[in-house]
């Protein structure tokens, strides 16, 4: 999963090993702390393949907001429909728990994915 971050991030955004870093950081964080009522890490696969991933963080934020992490598809899924349905399942889950605002970091320059 770091990995495709990181091929992605150094392929079309020209990040080092620093970003890569990061992600694997706070992943590593993330996943320990990981409460099933609260935070969500849903991967979508095809023939043992992962096409991408999504992650609600609802347990490090205040008491009714959700930070979206480490949403991403790969080459493979790019026109499919799965980020679509990651991002959809995510926010299902969002609404069941009760989330009143759900947030993405990015920075200047991303364009939105093609629907």
């Amino acid at each position: 999963m770091v990995a495709l971050h990181g091929r992605y991030y150094a392929r079309d955004w020209s990040f080092g090993s620093y970003f890569e870093t990061k992600v694997a950081a706070g992943m590593a964080a993330f996943i320990p702390r990981l409460n099933p009522d609260r935070d969500l890490f849903l991967v979508a696969r095809r023939g043992g393949h992962m096409l991408g991933y999504i992650t609600i963080d609802g347990s490090e934020t205040e008491a009714d907001d959700a930070h979206v992490r480490w949403f991403i598809t790969s080459d493979a899924a790019l026109g499919t429909g799965i980020g679509r349905r990651l991002m959809q399942q995510a926010m299902e889950f969002c609404d069941r728990v009760g989330f009143s605002l759900v947030y993405l970091d990015t920075f200047k320059g991303r364009d939105p994915a093609s629907l």
